[in-house]
């Protein structure tokens, strides 16, 4: 199985656990999940707790993890259920990727 998620060591519960910061991966702008949102998100609004859900697996045939992250958007309203890319930046989740509607 390939694993989507980059830069998270492992997945406890329902929580990501960060890979270690000495890695080559956890550089600023390298840390990235995909996901869907689990309900409507607005433009620069605050983010609702656990708005995006992380998906996993052979790429084409992801499926959802159970964890869940709080990212903020500062692009454009979104839908729920619509796929999302989100990096973590300055200590916090960005979508910085989103299908259209």
């Amino acid at each position: 199985m390939v694993v989507v998620i980059v830069a998270v060591k492992s997945i406890r519960g329902n929580k990501l656990v960060a890979a270690q910061r000495n890695t080559r991966y956890a550089t600023p702008g390298r840390v990235l999940v995909l996901g869907k949102t689990n309900g409507a998100i607005t433009k620069a609004g605050s983010p609702a707790s656990n708005n995006v859900s992380v998906w996993i697996g052979t790429p084409g045939s992801e499926t959802d993890s159970g964890a869940d992250i709080t990212a903020y958007n500062k692009f454009a309203d979104l839908a729920s259920g619509k796929w999302v890319v989100c990096a973590m930046i300055l200590g916090g989740w960005y979508i910085i990727a989103a299908e259209c509607s």
